[in-house]
Parts: C-alpha cells; sequence; structure tokens
C-alpha cells in the first residue's frame, strides 16, 4: 500500500540511546553459516506482528522523491516500541538478509531484535528486491545514502504505519553499512548506529566479489525483469564460495541464499568502497 509522502529533509540530531547486548547478535548475524553463532528466539514471547509498506524516497538531495522504497515493519506485543532498528542490506541481497528463510527464524536477527524489544524495518534498497529499480547509473552510494535519510524521516514522522518512533538505530551490513556511514554523517539524524561487514580498510580478497558478478539479465533468475545491463548479479554457484566457509556452511543455508540472490550496480563499487574509506 502506498504511503503518503513524508515531511521534507532535515537535519536532525538526537540524543544518543543506551543499547544492550543485541548489538552482539547483530555481530554474529555475519556467520549464517554456522549453526553455533545462531539461537532460536525464546519460547513463550508475544507473537510476531508485520506490515509491508511502500515509501516514497528521493536519490538526490536536492531532488523529488519519486522512488518506491519497499519495507517490512515487524514488533512483539500489542504496541509499537518506541525504538526501531532499521536494517540495512548489502551488495547482491535484499531484506531477507536480516529475515533469512530457512531454519524456522533459527538465522533470523529480525527474531533477535524483535525478542529483545525492539521494532525492525527491513528494506529493499533501491534497485533490489520490491523496490523501484532507476536506471543503474543513477545508484551511487550516495543515492542510497538520501534514501536513508528519507526512510529516518518516515520512521519519525509516523508515516510508517501510522506510528512515530522517538528513537532510530541504523544497521548495515557490507555495503549497506557503507551507505549507512554516509547517511549519518550528512545528516546526523539517527540515535544509534550498528555496523556490520565493514571495517576502516577492507580485505583485498573482497575484489573476488567484482570478479564473479554478470549482468543480472543473462541469469536464470532475472529473465524477463526489464533490468538494464548494469544491474549486476552473481554468477550461478558462486555464492557458497563467496559469502561463506565451506568447512562450516550448511549447504541447504547456501542453497537458499542462492536461490534469493539479489542485485548490485558499478555505481556502488568495491573500488569505490576502498577509496573512500580504505
Amino acid at each position: 500500500m502506498k504511503r503518503n509522502r513524508h515531511p521534507s529533509r532535515q537535519r536532525l540530531r538526537r540524543r544518543p540511546v543506551k543499547l544492550p547486548a543485541i548489538i552482539v547478535a547483530a555481530v554474529a548475524l555475519t556467520a549464517l553459516a554456522s549453526p553455533a553463532a545462531a539461537a532460536a528466539p525464546a519460547a513463550g514471547l508475544p507473537a510476531l506482528t508485520c506490515s509491508t509498506h511502500t515509501l516514497a524516497v528521493g536519490i538526490a538531495d536536492p531532488g523529488p522523491a519519486d522512488q518506491d522504497m519497499w519495507g517490512q515493519l515487524c514488533y512483539r506485543g500489542s504496541r509499537e516500541p518506541a525504538t526501531v532498528q532499521l536494517l540495512v542490506h548489502g551488495a547482491t541481497y535484499n531484506h531477507l538478509y536480516w529475515n533469512f528463510p530457512y531454519g524456522n527464524g533459527y538465522y533470523s536477527y529480525v527474531d533477535a531484535a524483535t525478542a529483545a524489544g525492539y521494532a525492525t524495518f527491513d528494506i529493499d534498497r533501491i534497485g533490489d528486491g520490491n523496490s523501484s529499480h532507476p536506471p543503474s547509473s543513477e545508484l551511487t552510494l550516495d543515492a542510497g545514502a538520501v534514501a536513508l535519510h528519507d526512510v529516518v524521516t518516515a520512521l519519525r514522522s509516523g508515516a510508517v504505519d501510522g506510528h512515530a518512533f522517538q528513537h532510530v538505530i541504523m544497521v548495515g551490513h557490507s555495503i549497506g553499512s557503507v551507505e549507512a556511514w554516509i547517511e549519518i554523517a550528512r545528516y546526523h539524524d539517527v540515535d544509534a548506529v550498528i555496523i556490520t561487514g565493514a571495517l576502516h580498510a577492507i580485505s583485498p580478497d573482497i575484489g573476488t566479489l567484482e570478479s564473479d558478478l554478470y549482468p543480472a539479465i543473462d541469469d536464470p533468475a532475472f529473465t524477463g525483469s526489464g533490468l538494464d545491463p548494469g544491474y549486476l548479479t552473481t554468477l550461478p554457484g558462486t555464492r557458497g564460495s563467496l559469502f561463506y566457509d565451506p568447512a562450516t556452511s550448511n549447504p541447504a543455508v547456501v542453497a537458499t541464499d542462492e536461490a534469493n540472490k539479489d542485485t548490485t550496480t558499478p555505481g556502488v563499487p568495491l573500488k569505490a568502497w576502498t577509496l573512500r574509506f580504505g
């Protein structure tokens, strides 16, 4: 369902919010392949309530809010919490990274965060999943940061489910972490940030990912998608070696990952990350 447009972008400074041990769960999520790193949610918790929302966002500032960003809001109990975690996935993934569709919640960050009393809003970044797919040349790290700022504004204003969240925590992974860094440095509009899959410098081995990307339109998973050739995805059968340790990974997890892979674009290359933050 299309939601009303949120208020115009503005710079906000918020007082930090204290974070409990859920930060540990964010780091543990990067080890999806290791059963020892995951934990099923405790029994007896209130039921999980989830709803999907489509927000009007922009990818240029100044510029129009002419793109649609899809997200899923989840929380436990009958009342929405005061604090929401905005979950930003990495390249070639989508919102399913945070609520992995295998293991009945065993590998779900959404389950862990909501069990700790937070709401979560896991998005499909522009160019992925259920969100808009503009020309790939327009999708840069800065464009992603602008879109994230519009989502933060919507969460605070009540444009998502009619509930204005008092606190917003940005949670990023990989390229999603880089976009979070840019958004936070530019707009100062979140209370806290959790970064995973990113440090001040990256391993030279990360360049392997670029060599295993090819046009998504050549991949069976995106047949008939209408994507332009600048949308890239991983070569079939490569995700196990790219993102997992073969010695510890569950083949069913890798197969599920492969079946739900998404795209990235040349505008968010790993080399740009190295030049900017390395």
